[in-house]
């Protein structure tokens, strides 16, 4: 083979590497040139009314020190289509999907099918499939995205933050939209997602959880009760408690370990499921140093068994609606149809299910702090 051929193989070889990069560069990665021509969009809100759909999206704009601050464009449409196109006429730049992080659905819109909206986003191929869920209980979503909450706060920040602060409510993970795709031909498939209400002239906090099934909102679950159902559903972590009445007064309690066990078992009338929870618990409130020699072993023991009493409590109470009604709060049912699933047929065909739960707390040790819980 001559010099000259095989330098116009190698050129060959050469010119589609330039090609995609040079493809990559224009057209897949974001350069300072077409980011100035894109509309960051980092909150969706959907609200369904009688006529079609009303979208509201948050978008971004860059302000000093590494903060943003988020303008609003509006939609309107018969479909989730157009109300998008629409805002696409109203906003002076191309909508941008792919740093979109939350999508906030008001309370009819939960209560309908979501799904059709997520399959709209999920075929974006720019799109975060991570997309956090949102629901609000008391209103609409363009409500609470016109709400400032905190004056030094973009509408995005101040729900970041309050989804990432969810320690009240044993939350240790969101619903992201991924998970609603993949559970969409599982009809046994639940999850709980934030619920956010509305307070005040402009406030907004998340106050507790919806419970999703089968791509619409089936309940509601205030703090104590979405505590107790992440904590059976074992998404908890580091959850805080008060005890008002114990041998120490009222009390802050943290949990640093919080550990289920499932059992079930076939019965003449049909079956039992076996709640085991375990605890592994401190008091965390401000106690000084001279204080800390005061709780003994039978003083600790005798708080824990107070939280214990609680907690079963809570979880009893859901357990108690789950037994009869097929909205599977703790997430029992759903259990049972993967792992047991010829007792789960069982109880469809009419079998009874029961839920016995057994709480054990141990408290470990007491936290010395500096600051307030």
């Amino acid at each position: 083979m001559s010099e000259r051929t095989k330098q116009w193989l190698s050129s060959l070889l050469v010119l589609p590497l330039i090609f995609t990069v040079r493809v990559g560069k224009q057209y897949l990665l974001p350069t300072s040139n077409n980011v100035e021509k894109l509309e960051m969009i980092r909150v969706v809100g959907v609200d369904q009314e009688k006529d079609g759909v009303h979208l509201l999206l948050a978008a971004a704009t860059a302000q000093d020190e590494g903060t943003e601050s988020n303008f609003l464009i509006e939609g309107k449409g018969k479909t989730f289509y157009e109300a998008v196109e629409d805002a696409q006429k109203e906003a002076n730049k191309s909508l941008f999907w792919g740093h979109a992080d939350i999508m906030v659905l008001g309370k009819e819109t939960a209560e309908g099918d979501i799904s059709k909206y997520i399959d709209f986003l999920s075929r974006d191929s720019k799109t975060r499939l991570s997309m956090k869920l949102l629901v609000v209980k008391n209103g609409r979503a363009d409500d609470l995205l016109k709400r400032k909450g905190s004056e030094d706060q973009s509408i995005y920040e101040g729900l970041s933050e309050q989804l990432r602060n969810l320690r009240d409510l044993s939350y240790a993970s969101e619903v992201r939209m991924s998970d609603v795709i993949d559970s969409s031909g599982d009809a046994q498939s639940s999850y709980l997602i934030p619920m956010a209400e509305m307070t005040g002239e402009n406030g907004y906090e998340i106050s507790g959880a919806a419970v999703l099934r089968e791509g619409r909102v089936v309940r509601f679950l205030d703090a104590k009760e979405s505590r107790a159902a992440n904590l059976v559903r074992g998404d908890f972590h580091r959850g805080l408690d008060t005890l008002e009445e114990t041998p120490l007064g009222c009390v802050s309690l943290e949990a640093d370990d919080g550990r289920v066990r499932i059992e079930f078992d076939e019965t003449d009338e049909g079956v039992t499921a076996n709640v085991y929870v375990t605890i592994i618990g401190t008091l965390a409130e401000q106690f000084s140093d001279e204080s800390v020699g005061n709780f003994d072993t039978q003083t600790m023991q005798s708080v824990g068994e107070l939280w214990a009493q609680k907690i079963h409590y809570e979880i009893a109470a859901l357990a108690e609606t789950d037994e009869t009604r097929d909205e599977d709060v703790l997430g029992i049912r759903e259990k049972l149809y993967h792992h047991r699933p010829l007792l789960f047929e069982k109880i469809q065909n009419g079998g009874k299910l029961d839920i016995c739960v057994y709480v054990d707390v141990n408290m470990s040790r007491v936290h010395v702090l500096d600051r307030e819980i």
